[in-house]
């Protein structure tokens, strides 16, 4: 099996992934809220995942451009295992995801 470029991985995370996770964030706070968060939200999110899983607030506010490749695939699965544990809730992401990253 090839190892993906930096490029690839990127691509893949930001086209699959990421999106997948921030969509799944989206609809299960409009089930539990009756609303769509607000842009602050998703910004708590990321730098929750950040801080909890890398030790970092932001990438230099480009984590395309700034995270590595294993740091990329790092994103990777934690967003596939976040995807996996919201879509079985119907609870606040944001506080099932602290509850998660708690224990990560």
């Amino acid at each position: 099996m090839p190892i993906e470029s930096r490029e690839e991985v990127s691509k893949r995370y930001y086209g699959g992934d990421y999106k997948a996770l921030f969509d799944l964030i989206k609809e299960k706070y409009i089930e539990v809220h009756g609303t769509v968060p607000n842009d602050e939200y998703y910004h708590e999110i990321n730098i929750l995942i950040n801080t909890k899983v890398f030790g970092v607030r932001n990438f230099g506010h480009d984590r395309k451009k700034n995270c590595t490749t294993d740091e990329l695939n790092g994103h990777r699965n934690i967003s596939s295992y976040l995807i996996e544990c919201i879509s079985q809730h119907n609870r606040d992401p944001k506080e099932l995801i602290i509850e998660i990253l708690d224990v990560y």
